[in-house]
């Protein structure tokens, strides 16, 4: 059985002709610059007495969403379905064939 040497040693560095070498100088990181600071915001003016009415003129109209029932959306989903087993059961379509359904489906219905 070979003895172990409990003392402490090092051994040289293979590669450089058994020379032992000192690790070199890390530079210090450079230093990073302050932000630059920020300007304040400027104050927002008081809304004019006639806001609501040019508020109303610049808005346009929005045509009125046709109401959503259980049956409708029964029937969305088995279009859907319908659309789905057509691509041949393959995933990855569901938005696609959701989106179909429903303008189909939703242009069937009267508007209120």
């Amino acid at each position: 059985m070979a003895k172990i040497s409990k003392s402490k040693t090092t051994t040289p560095a293979k590669g450089n002709g058994g020379k032992v070498t000192q690790p070199k100088a890390v530079a210090a990181p450079k230093a990073v610059a302050a932000p630059k600071a920020i300007a304040a915001p400027k104050a927002i003016a008081a809304p004019k007495k006639d806001a609501p009415k040019a508020i109303a003129k610049a808005a346009p109209a929005v045509a009125a969403a046709p109401v959503e029932t259980r049956e409708t959306r029964d029937a969305i989903a088995r279009r859907a379905f319908e659309y789905f087993q057509a691509r041949g059961c393959q995933p990855g379509h569901e938005l696609e064939d959701w989106l179909m359904a429903e303008r189909e489906v939703l242009a069937k219905q009267p508007r209120q």
